[in-house]
């Protein structure tokens, strides 16, 4: 183009002078066209407004203005300073941005007030002369793509716009972090979500944790800590920090209900076409990547709420998958009680343990981190926090502290005594009551009468559920109103989500799926509202036990009341253990004696005559840790022993009684699976033995 020699000093300049004029020159009608000073560049699944004045001070290439002709994106202009030259990289970021729109431009305009180019968006060529639309296919066909060639522009020109600056990066991510996370986070001023931003406190151990995790070969890094400790607030504050250096995408469990790599392709469904294969989309992640020099990572949180019927095998699926690339990474956030089974599948260790247990490793210290409840000085810290946002009187006393420590307590307790004195202690079943209480009392009048009962109510639904194969913690939203008696055009009252107490996620098909929005507060409407736990003893609470162990709501519920059940619920829940361990060691003599009579004496322990089994004497129904034992005739079948706190008295307690192998299990209480995982793994040492 012809250099122009013109002083540009503001925005009225560059448009009177150089934009206007120019584009007359090319045969455009001047009261057609439209500057913008907001626009929207596509990332993810949405759109992404862009402020251009805050844009001008943060990114390091920009988009000056879009010029529309009616509805219709006609030019994007990128504006250099009058001393910079106009570079290739100049072009390619404005063709970027051209190509990121919701719709693309078919013209980019670069000028510097002196020199001035023009380049066909979809061709990349410079256009010269007055008939620039008569060199443009893409023009000359009504600015339309086949949808290949559509997905083709879109992501070179993800690959140019994330590697042209971190500033890029940074809003990429945070364009999928804000859209996966926006049911998880609120403000000081929205205080119903679960992570709020001023109510945090960073571990700076897991955060260095995670640090060297980040920098070394491992694949795979996990947060791991009981219900109700803060998993979600420190896989929301990690993504959000990381996002910053590295291309960062953040899943929550709860909302999955397809396969992982069908998650990531829906979010990049505007650049990855649907018919690309999970190894083509791991290659486009590793390049976005490694054009900017640093490292993807996919953050999931609470991969035990996956609601996905295959959840176990796909996310091992993905780490055999990530396992293929240096500079992919992913973290994952599990309830402790659950971790086991996704360590081990069919008796076989999974990927996910091989790369987090790593053969010969005594420390794992840099793939794993398990979250404890808060110190004393992280209490206090947090108790000023809290202080300010919700207005509670007094200090928290040596007893409520027991209570506090557990992140998801202390902000029971904030709301709860909002405005109020703060007792020295309390009865944490009496303060979740009370925390419901007021919840249902900010309700409408007409609602507040019915959504304790129908809380009650679905409770009851959930451990149905578990009890005929549905354990996903979910149940469709027109299913659930079947059961509670409730028309399909009646609503469940908009406040127990809106509150936070039940959560409502849309299917692909149009429909939805209900659960609880906080896993502590399902344990205890449950226990205490819906089965009644407190008032049951004998043959009545016993049947309660059967029902409860078959899926994760029961087990939770189990998990949190046994602290608080009577010294007879324990003694029922002790004997319910021993009756389950009688079944498992009867299971196993069957097995033996059926599949492997010649060489019974092969298998755990080792004796072709009767066989025993040890358990720990813990007062709670679930078989934590055994092991079998050579017994003679008349010697009791199941006997019991001090579990210990470490792993060698453990060890040491059970060899005393005669056990050779103890075996350890995540809230196994089905004694089929038990029996079949061990003699998957006894089958496996022999075979090694002989080969």
């Amino acid at each position: 183009m012809k250099e122009n020699k013109i002083n540009i000093s503001n925005e009225e300049d560059l448009k009177q002078k150089v934009v206007l004029p120019y584009i007359k020159s090319l045969g455009f009608t001047l009261n057609e066209l439209e500057f913008e000073k907001n626009f929207s560049i596509r990332l993810g699944r949405n759109v992404y407004c862009i402020n251009n004045y805050k844009k001008k001070q943060n990114a390091k290439g920009r988009l000056d203005i879009l010029c529309k002709r009616g509805d219709k994106n006609l030019f994007v202009i990128e504006v250099k300073r009058d001393n910079a030259k106009i570079t290739q990289d100049d072009i390619d970021q404005g063709i970027s941005y051209a190509r990121l729109l919701d719709q693309i431009t078919p013209f980019v305009l670069i000028t510097n007030g002196k020199d001035t180019r023009i380049m066909d968006t979809i061709s990349k060529k410079e256009l010269n002369g007055n008939d620039i639309g008569l060199q443009s296919d893409f023009w000359k066909n009504g600015c339309k793509l086949s949808s290949k060639d559509e997905l083709d522009c879109r992501y070179e020109a993800l690959k140019n716009f994330v590697g042209y600056s971190y500033e890029n990066l940074k809003l990429f991510s945070k364009s999928q972090i804000e859209d996966r996370m926006s049911v998880l986070k609120g403000s000081k001023n929205d205080l119903t979500k679960k992570y709020i931003p001023e109510l945090f406190l960073e571990n700076k151990e897991l955060y260095c944790t995670l640090e060297k995790y980040l920098i070394s070969s491992d694949v795979v890094f996990s947060i791991i800590g009981e219900s109700g400790v803060g998993k979600t607030n420190h896989v929301c504050y990690l993504a959000e920090t990381f996002s910053s250096k590295y291309l960062t995408l953040f899943f929550s469990g709860v909302n999955i209900y397809k396969p992982i790599i069908e998650e990531i392709r829906e979010d990049f469904n505007w650049v990855f076409s649907p018919n690309l294969d999970p190894n083509e989309i791991f290659n486009r992640l590793s390049y976005l990547a490694k054009t900017n020099n640093t490292k993807a990572i996919i953050f999931i949180d609470a991969i035990d709420e996956i609601p996905f019927q295959d959840s176990i095998n796909d996310l091992d699926n993905l780490c055999a998958k990530v396992k293929k690339y240096t500079n992919i990474k992913l973290c994952f956030s599990c309830k402790i009680n659950e971790w086991g089974k996704y360590l081990d599948i069919r008796s076989v260790p999974s990927t996910l343990k091989e790369s987090l247990y790593k053969s010969g490793q005594s420390n794992n210290y840099n793939t794993s981190f398990e979250l404890d409840t808060f110190n004393d000085n992280e209490l206090q810290f947090l108790k000023e926090r809290y202080q300010e946002l919700f207005k509670f009187k007094g200090d928290i006393g040596e007893e409520l502290k027991k209570e506090c420590k557990l992140g998801f307590m202390l902000r029971v307790v904030a709301e709860v005594y909002s405005g109020q004195e703060l007792p020295n202690t309390i009865d944490d079943i009496l303060l979740l009551k009370k925390f419901l209480k007021r919840k249902i009392g900010l309700m409408k009048r007409s609602d507040r009468e019915i959504a304790r009962v129908l809380l009650e109510e679905i409770g009851k639904v959930f451990i149905e559920e578990e009890n005929i194969g549905n354990k996903s913690g979910k149940i469709l939203e027109s299913k659930l109103k079947k059961k509670l008696g409730i028309s399909l055009i009646d609503k469940i009252p908009e406040e127990l989500f809106s509150f936070n107490i039940l959560i409502r996620s849309e299917l692909e098909n149009g429909l939805f799926d209900i659960g609880f929005y906080y896993t502590k507060l399902r344990d205890f409407i449950v226990a205490i509202y819906s089965l009644n736990l407190p008032s049951k003893d004998g043959d009545e609470f016993k049947k309660l036990l059967s029902d409860m162990t078959k899926g994760p709501v029961g087990i939770n519920a189990l998990h949190w009341y046994i602290s608080k059940s009577t010294i007879s619920q324990k003694n029922i829940m002790f004997e319910y253990k021993k009756s389950q361990a009688f079944l498992l060691v009867k299971k196993w003599e069957f097995l033996i004696e059926k599949n492997f009579p010649n060489i019974k004496d092969k298998f755990e322990p080792k004796t072709n005559g009767e066989i025993g089994i040890v358990i720990s004497n813990s007062k709670n129904p679930f078989i934590e840790k055994c092991g079998f034992r050579k017994i003679n005739n008349g010697e009791e079948k199941v006997i019991s022993v001090g579990a210990g706190d470490r792993a060698d008295e453990i060890a040491k307690n059970f060899f005393s009684r005669g056990v050779n192998l103890v075996k350890y299990f995540s809230d196994y209480v089905d004694s089929h699976e038990i029996v079949v995982k061990f003699l998957i793994d006894q089958i496996n040492e022999i075979v090694k033995k002989v080969y």
